[in-house]
């Protein structure tokens, strides 16, 4: 091994260690202790790039750890040479003090942070944690120090049972709901027993590795792998197999669908992934810096995003194409404090104790504050104009109220393992879960009435039966849904064996069918005898889609993914017709500034810096719009509703009136009565109902006219009733549900219109028809195309005529409904849909949001969001720009391209690592990893102790990986810190085990398979399959009896 002396005093010693991954560290070390490290560049002169360097006390503890930034992390040690204090590089610090056995027995923090008291009682085997807020915690062990019982300050207890192994045998909760685990003589888990009496089993090949997993209802998958314990297939419960190969490295080269389309990838030298090819032969690639970290990954037309990062590893810009770069800003301890856009708008935040926000300030200038007490839960929220949202929680950090910017209480009841039982809103209503074993919702109740939730074995949801609706459900065996019945009419699917949807069949009997390509892309849809067909670029964007015979609808792209142009033509005999042209133009950060339509003109936008629209220029009208702090659009004036109602007032997030109509609203904020003053002095007054789940129940409209509303237990609307002055049902129209997407309607005369969408989002594709007093049904085909925001703009016939269009203010407000002049779109043809996810009602004047309502005249909700603070400051506002988001479920808003929602059939709380696993390791999976994969611990034995005892840090030690190969060298480290570097790899991938056990398991048994050390190695955090860029395994979505989130 190659270095170099220095003849000074002390003696300076430089250690140059290549990597076979091309990797060049240069190691300094005085006195036998390093004192830093640089990383060189391939290119580069010995001197390469610092990353830290270290000081040390006379006792040769270490005291500072300097980085690029030139501030110091320092440490503290008192006479007995143990940890005293710690100082991180913005000034925050903690101390620690100890009684004379060495344990911690009190922790403070700056400004009070997590102050403790921590007391041992060696007789009892109990330790006694205190926090900050006096609340305490006991911890009680066996004689084996196995943890037998954590009591929390509530007095909840969970208890465990272990064997003499140090394996789990069982958990009971503070409710009483026992989990059983058997293992065979390896220590694997053979079977997981739930408090309901099922069970679920799994075998294991000689490496530990799960061949088998038998679900409770008898359903199982069954994976193999290669002698070196790589999965190289995976069969589901109907057959389909997935297959993976690897290189000789163990590096995963290729994987092959049930269909037998092949995906390939190729490595570097350490592992990373460079070049990607999917089944269609389209090639992206990455290019990495000499720290391993991504500088720029190139798609398969060509295009490029380059990026930046500091020496730390933070991103510091990133580009696309010749687009001007975002750029990033962070603090001496890691924290983001300024975000420049593409178009040059900053954004800065201010942190406060543990990397937590205390500021962030808009590039308008409207600042919020955060407040945190001394346990860092989140309890108030400041908005620009002082007022504040407040959160309150119980002993064990739970929120149980919350009171918004506008004074409205909400108020929530928890069991003892923090299952939600009761739900009061601001109007002292209140909805009562009822819950199993499980923790599963098996009913609520709420205005009297009961709806009770069924599960099957695997946890899938089979039935809701309510006082007005049930819905039943089947799936087959891999829990893909093939059956929706709602009051006995029933939407039936079928799907191929990589699970993609091949056929739906609704209530009224229309069928659709898909069919894809190798990449998963739609080819064709063929609906009520027509058919679109699809083509893609290789960056997977659509660009072209046939309407019917010599119809074509075109779009193009730019290299940021933005679209640019659309195209609707005819062509009759080989001659082209132009029907409908659009051209897109934006700023710098994407958003519009220009849109050029074939049959309406040319309309600019002018933006404000948050990418607002505050003025529309048209080529026969002009629209203007002003906003205050909070994002209340507080001015408008459009050709609909003129200047008279420019003016707008709000209470806090709270509309009151706008021009001549005033809102009145209940104490839970949802507007109740609207008065519209018309010039003549007349009135015309609208009222509305709402339940206890802030669903609109009822509306009486100026003319009298009562409508009532039905909804399912998921809060889709199924029904929506004109009641005659007897109470009888005057008219109806009735709704089918595809997954979160309106999927049929039918009148009480008969009338049907279905839609279908693109998959995986809220855009309609085509739009059927079906009059019942017309020859043979008198079924019409229409194609629906849609602008930039993804709302319906005009219907096609198969005839290529445009036989409806829709032209609207910014905010959806109508300006105009045309039609052709053919028979057929003088007969009502029309689209109800609006912005993605919305449906309009003409008795009403709002669009129906899935779990709201919202206003086209105002821009804003007609109730606040039920989720509160999560997905925007203001509550009530749609989205910034309609042109750039979407908010297709009225819960939050989606970006991509203005155009796409997440997936519609996703659960709304999707399933994945971080909501179903842990965050970090137990301190007992620390240990025994450090025993298992550090030279120091196979040395010793056992989780490696310095002179005194104490445990050497692990970032101190030396880690190596399953093929023995040293990944973390302390002497010598890389360009990334230890965290950055090390993690540990379950040899069944987590996302395995979701899909074949943890579904259907409580949330403890989940966090003992992610700290089973015995299941674990030592691994690069680059190769680690939490981030690689070719695991194709998603997970499950559906649940199983034994679920619990906690």
């Amino acid at each position: 091994m190659p270095c170099a002396a220095t003849d000074a005093e002390p003696l300076l010693i430089r250690v140059s260690r290549p990597h076979s991954g091309g990797y060049h560290l240069d190691v300094d070390t005085r006195d036998g202790r390093v004192v830093g490290f640089s990383l060189r560049n391939p290119a580069d002169a010995p001197a390469g790039t610092t990353m830290l360097r270290f000081g040390y006390d006379a006792a040769g503890d270490l005291t500072e750890i300097h980085d690029s930034t030139g501030v110091p992390y320092t440490f503290t040690y008192d006479l007995a040479g143990r940890i005293e204090s710690r100082t991180d590089r913005n000034g925050s610090w903690y101390r620690y003090s100890y009684d004379d056995h060495d344990r911690v027995v009190r922790g403070e923090g700056a400004d009070g942070v997590l102050d403790c008291t921590i007391e041992y009682d060696a007789e009892a085997r109990a330790t006694r944690y205190t926090d900050s807020l006096g609340r305490t915690t006991v911890y009680r062990h066996n004689e084996r120090l196995q943890l037998v019982s954590t009591t929390d300050p509530l007095g909840a207890a969970v208890h465990n049972v272990w064997d003499e192994y140090d394996r789990l045998v069982s958990r009971t909760d503070a409710l009483g709901h026992t989990f059983g685990y058997a293992h065979d003589t390896a220590g694997n888990i053979t079977r997981i027993t739930r408090p309901d009496g099922t069970s679920a089993s799994a075998a294991y090949n000689d490496l530990h590795l799960p061949v088998s997993v038998t679900e409770e209802d008898g359903v199982g998958w069954q994976h193999g792998y290669d002698e070196r314990g790589n999965r190289t297939v995976t069969r589901d419960p109907l057959g389909a197999e997935t297959r993976y190969s690897y290189d000789t490295a163990g590096f995963l080269t290729e994987v092959t669908d049930a269909l037998g389309n092949r995906s390939t990838a190729a490595g570097n030298a350490v592992g990373l992934p460079v070049r990607i090819t999917n089944p269609l032969g389209s090639v992206s690639t990455v290019e990495y810096d000499a720290f391993g970290r991504t500088t720029a990954l190139t798609g398969a037309l060509g295009q490029v995003t380059r990026l930046g990062w500091t020496t730390e590893g933070r991103l510091s810009w990133r580009q696309t194409g010749d687009a001007p770069a975002e750029r990033f800003e962070w603090d001496p301890a890691g924290n983001l404090v300024r975000y420049t856009d593409e178009a040059g708008n900053t954004s800065t935040y201010t942190p406060t104790h543990f990397q937590l926000a205390a500021t962030r300030t808009r590039p308008d200038g409207s600042r919020y504050t955060f407040t945190y007490d001394t346990e860092l839960n989140l309890v108030q929220v400041t908005n620009p104009q002082g007022a504040t949202w407040d959160y309150g929680y119980d002993a064990v950090n739970r929120v149980i109220a919350e009171t918004d910017f506008n004074g409205r209480t909400l108020t929530y009841e928890v069991n003892a393992m923090g299952g939600l039982t009761a739900a009061t809103n601001g109007a002292g209503e209140t909805v009562s879960f009822g819950r199993d074993a499980l923790g599963r919702t098996t009913s609520f109740r709420h205005d009297g009435q009961t709806t009770v939730l069924r599960y099957d074995r695997q946890g899938q949801l089979v039935e809701q039966t309510g006082p007005e609706v049930r819905v039943a459900r089947a799936y087959d065996p891999v829990g893909r849904l093939v059956s929706e019945s709602v009051d006995g009419r029933d939407t039936t699917f079928r799907y191929d064996a990589l699970g993609r949807r091949v056929e739906r069949r609704t209530p009224s009997g229309i069928v659709s069918t898909w069919t894809y390509d190798a990449a998963g892309r739609p080819e064709g849809l063929e609906a009520a005898g027509h058919r679109l067909g699809f083509r893609f670029d290789a960056a997977g964007r659509e660009t072209a889609r046939s309407l019917g015979p010599g119809i074509t609808f075109g779009q193009s792209w730019d290299e940021a993914d933005r679209l640019t142009s659309q195209t609707l033509s005819r062509h009759p005999e080989g001659a082209e017709t132009l029907l409908q042209q659009r051209s897109y133009a934006y700023r710098a950060d994407g958003y519009l500034t220009e849109l050029s339509e074939l049959t309406s003109g040319t309309r600019r936008f002018d933006l404000d810096g948050g990418g607002r629209v505050t003025a529309v220029h048209a080529r026969d009208w002009t629209e203007t719009y002003s906003y205050d702090d909070l994002g209340n659009l507080v001015q408008a004036s459009t050709p609909v509703t003129g200047g008279d109602d420019r003016d707008r007032q709000f209470t806090g997030t709270l509309i009151r009136r706008s021009g001549r109509t005033s809102y009145e609203r209940d104490s839970d904020g949802r507007i109740v009565r609207s008065v519209r003053r018309l010039l003549n002095g007349q009135k015309r007054v609208r009222t509305f109902a709402w339940n206890s789940q802030s669903q609109l129940v009822g509306t009486v409209t100026p003319e009298g006219t009562r409508w009532r509303y039905r909804y399912d237990a998921e809060g889709r609307r199924v029904a929506k009733q004109r009641v005659a002055a007897d109470g009888t049902v005057a008219e109806e129209t009735r709704f089918t549900w595809d997954g979160a997407r309106l999927a049929e309607q039918v009148t009480t005369s008969g009338r049907v219109t279905s839609w279908d969408y693109a998959p995986g989002t809220h855009l309609p594709l085509t739009q059927i028809d079906r009059r019942p007093d017309g020859p043979d049904g008198d079924t019409r085909f229409h194609a629906v195309i849609t602008d930039l925001s993804g709302a319906p703009a005009e219907l096609v016939s198969p005839d290529g005529e445009l036989v409806w269009k829709r032209l609207t203010t910014l905010w959806g407000l109508p300006m105009g409904v045309q039609s052709g002049g053919s028979a057929e779109s003088a007969d009502e043809v029309a689209c109800p849909l609006r912005f993605p996810g919305q449906y309009a009602d003409a008795e009403t004047g709002w669009h129906y949001n899935r779990h709201r309502h919202y206003d086209p005249e105002t821009g804003h909700y007609t109730t606040p969001d039920p989720l509160g603070l999560l997905p925007a400051a203001n509550d009530t506002a749609y989205v910034s720009n309609p042109y750039r988001w979407i908010d297709p479920l009225g819960l939050y808003r989606d970006e991509d391209n203005g155009q796409y929602a997440r997936d519609p059939d996703a659960p709304e709380t999707a399933h994945n690592r971080k909501s179903e696993y842990p965050s970090g390791y137990r301190e007992s999976t620390h240990d025994e990893m450090a025993k298992n994969w550090t030279l120091e611990g196979v040395d010793q034995d056992a989780r490696p102790v310095d002179a005194r005892g104490n445990k050497i840090p692990r970032e101190d030690l030396t880690w190596f990986d399953s093929k023995g190969d040293i990944i973390w060298d302390p002497k010598n480290p890389g360009s990334k810190p230890f965290h950055e570097t090390v993690t540990y790899e379950h040899t069944q991938p987590v996302v395995d085990h979701w899909n074949s056990t943890g579904y259907d398991t409580g949330r403890a048994t989940r966090n003992d398979f992610y700290n089973e050390a015995s299941k674990m190695e030592a691994m690069e955090k680059s190769k680690n399959s939490r981030g690689g860029a070719l695991m194709d395994a998603r997970y499950r979505q559906d649940t199983g009896d034994n679920y619990s989130c906690r």
